[in-house]
C-alpha cells in the first residue's frame, strides 16, 4: 500500500491573455503583490491557437507567461484560481473596455512531471480537485527511454509557449 506524502513544491506560473498592453501590465503588478517577484516572464506574443475567447475578449489577443520566484504547494492551486478570477472581475469593473472579459488569467504550476493550468471547464481527461476547479495538464514531461536525466533540471520548450522556455531546478 502506498503512503500519503506531501507533494514537493512546484513552480507557480500564470498565463495572462488580453488585447490590452495595460491589462497585461496591471495583471503582472497585481500578481507580484499577491505572489512575490517574477522569476521569468515571456514576451507578450500573438495568441492565435484558438478563437474560443474572441466572443468575450475580442480579437488580436496577446498572451504572456509569468513564472514566480517562490515555489508553492500544488494543493494551493484552487486558491490561486480563485484569486485570479477575482482579479479578472476587478479589472473589468475598474477599466472601461468594450469586451465582457478584457483580461484572462490562468494560474498553474510546473512540477517534475507536468505543466498544469487551472480551469473551470470540465472534460473527460480532467479530474475535479475542489472548489469548482479542474487541473488541465498541458504537457507531460518525461525522459526518453534509456536516456538519463542530467540532474534535477527541467527544460520546457513547447510550441504553445512560442519562444518561452524554462530551465528549472526542481529539488
Amino acid at each position: 500500500m502506498g503512503q500519503a506524502n506531501l507533494h514537493k513544491p512546484v513552480l507557480l506560473i500564470t498565463a495572462v491573455v488580453s488585447r490590452y498592453e495595460s491589462a497585461l501590465e496591471w495583471a503582472q503588478s497585481q500578481l507580484v503583490e499577491a505572489w512575490g517577484p517574477i522569476w521569468r516572464a515571456s514576451p507578450a506574443f500573438e495568441f492565435t491557437e484558438t478563437s474560443f475567447y474572441e466572443s468575450e475578449m475580442g480579437t488580436d489577443l496577446k498572451k504572456q507567461f509569468l513564472a514566480f520566484s517562490d515555489f508553492v504547494d500544488p494543493g494551493l492551486a484552487p486558491d490561486h484560481k480563485i484569486l485570479t478570477n477575482e482579479l479578472e472581475i476587478r479589472y473589468a469593473q475598474e477599466h472601461s473596455h468594450e469586451e465582457i472579459r478584457p483580461l484572462n488569467l490562468d494560474p498553474g504550476y510546473i512540477s517534475e512531471a507536468k505543466l498544469v493550468l487551472s480551469t473551470t471547464k470540465d472534460r473527460d481527461h480532467r479530474i475535479y480537485y475542489g472548489m469548482g476547479f479542474l487541473p488541465k495538464s498541458l504537457c507531460i514531461i518525461s525522459d526518453r527511454v534509456g536516456q538519463k536525466r542530467a540532474g534535477p533540471i527541467l527544460t520546457i520548450n513547447v510550441p504553445i509557449f512560442k519562444s518561452f522556455s524554462l530551465s528549472v531546478e526542481l529539488t
